[in-house]
């Protein structure tokens, strides 16, 4: 590659934020093969130190203290007996995580990974000894090898750097269902990669509270909470929304409000929902009609890659998406992205509702009805708490109006009395949140009613 090609190539790929997460087939840039393995290689040196694995955030150690968790965690819901994160850097493989295996390097092209690089996607092998695309390889005369599965693991710049696999220690065929397991782990190491990579290069400072904050991230310390939403006309929870919560750090709008101006939203909205997906697959086997409601940052919008990470996580977890109600958060923010309305659109396309959080106060409410196509709005609690008050009435009989005439499903936040409850059903509010019916609390605390 020339010094010209690369220094353009890498000059864009600066000004592209990594989807984080990707979970689906993976689309890398348009390059001529040799360019391609250029540019991955140099993307998969930045998660390795100087090749050597040794020294900074990304030494051996610390490495495989942030993956260590996510690690055994495949290795239990997959049953193999071998999990490994891997780094190939065009010349070796670097194993710098692993449930059952040292931390070491090999030649690239003795490794079985490699077949994941060369095909762009991931790689199933029933038999290790048995599969003619490893011929000659070491691994055919370990003992120790049966079946494998690898799938890829992205980079900021969209290549592939390494792989997530696993290996049993007889021959085994990898389903479909654990395949996608695999790549749900892949996309969590991904975040973890990503989050040490800021924190070496000091986009994201080595110590301190944005450090605490990017760390509790990686490792799943902030959690989704639910807070019932109800039908005002027959009391009944149709649904629920995913609150994040760091249980053991205060106050939940100051780790929020971080994460925002720190670039970390879109890293805490992922997480959160990964975790959303779990319980909400397991709370449908119940009720297969419960909705659930997810903030999402106006970050998103500012990369449509972001988007199609978002929609993917949910398709993995094979949620059915018309349950599904995006709440657009930071709307101020929202209406400066240019691609913004597309996206929203291409939301909808796939299924979600997409609502409006904290509707009322303030022009950018307003702004967004005339940008946006969206489905819905939720009514801010500082109007629902003035409803005692004739100004108070005024507004939300005014945002009925306005949302009857758009054909706009509505919730009143914060409700606290059941007379806020009652004034807000007869002026056409559909639905109710709010301490007079829960509070939001954790998945263990909720009991789904068939």
């Amino acid at each position: 590659m020339s010094n010209m090609l690369r220094g353009n190539f890498f000059r864009v790929q600066r000004h592209r934020r990594r989807p984080v997460g990707t979970v689906m087939a993976v689309v890398t840039p348009v390059l001529p093969d040799d360019a391609r393995e250029f540019a991955r290689a140099e993307s998969a040196r930045h998660y390795v130190s100087s090749g050597q694995v040794s020294s900074g955030h990304f030494s051996s150690a610390h490495v495989a203290s942030k993956l260590a968790n996510t690690v055994s965690l495949a290795a239990a819901a997959l049953g193999f007996g071998t999990v490994m994160v891997n780094i190939l850097d065009g010349a070796m493989q670097h194993t710098i995580a692993s449930s059952n295996f040292p931390v070491m390097r090999k030649a690239q092209e003795h490794a079985i990974c490699n077949l994941v690089i060369k095909a762009n996607a991931a790689v199933t092998v029933t038999s290790i000894k048995d599969d003619p695309r490893l011929c000659g390889l070491p691994v055919q005369r370990d003992s120790a090898a049966g079946g494998y599965a690898g799938v890829p693991i992205l980079g900021r710049e969209l290549l592939i750097i390494g792989t997530l696999c696993v290996v049993s220690p007889q021959a085994r065929e990898v389903t479909g269902p654990e395949l996608e397991v695999l790549r749900n782990f892949a996309a969590i190491v991904q975040d973890q990669l990503e989050l040490v990579r800021r924190v070496d290069e000091g986009s994201v400072p080595p110590s301190g509270e944005i450090a605490h904050l990017a760390n509790a991230i990686a490792d799943g310390e902030i959690v989704p909470w639910y807070q019932a939403i109800v039908d005002l006309e027959s009391g009944a929870t149709i649904g629920y929304e995913a609150l994040a919560r760091w249980p053991h750090n205060g106050d939940p709008v100051d780790f929020v409000a971080q994460a925002e101006r720190h670039d970390l939203a879109v890293q805490l909205d992922r997480s959160v929902i990964r975790q959303v997906v779990i319980d909400l697959r397991r709370w449908h086997r119940t009720d297969p009609k419960l909705t659930m409601n997810v903030n999402v940052s106006a970050r998103h919008f500012e990369n449509s890659a972001d988007i199609d990470v978002l929609i993917a996580l949910f398709a993995a977890a094979g949620i059915d998406t018309r349950l599904i109600n995006i709440e657009l958060t930071e709307t101020t923010r929202l209406t400066r992205a240019t691609q913004a309305s597309s996206l929203v659109d291409r939301l909808r396309a796939s299924g979600f509702k997409v609502w409006l959080d904290d509707f009322g106060t303030g022009w950018s409410s307003l702004e967004s009805l005339l940008l946006f196509q969206i489905d819905g709005i939720k009514v801010d609690r500082d109007v629902t708490a003035a409803l005692g008050l004739p100004e108070g009435r005024a507004v939300l009989r005014s945002l009925m109006t306005l949302a009857a005439e758009l054909g706009l499903a509505t919730t009143v936040e914060g409700v606290q009395t059941a007379a806020q409850a009652q004034r807000a059903a007869e002026m056409g509010c559909s639905f109710g949140q709010g301490y007079l019916w829960s509070r939001a609390v954790p998945a263990t605390s909720i009991e789904i009613a068939g």
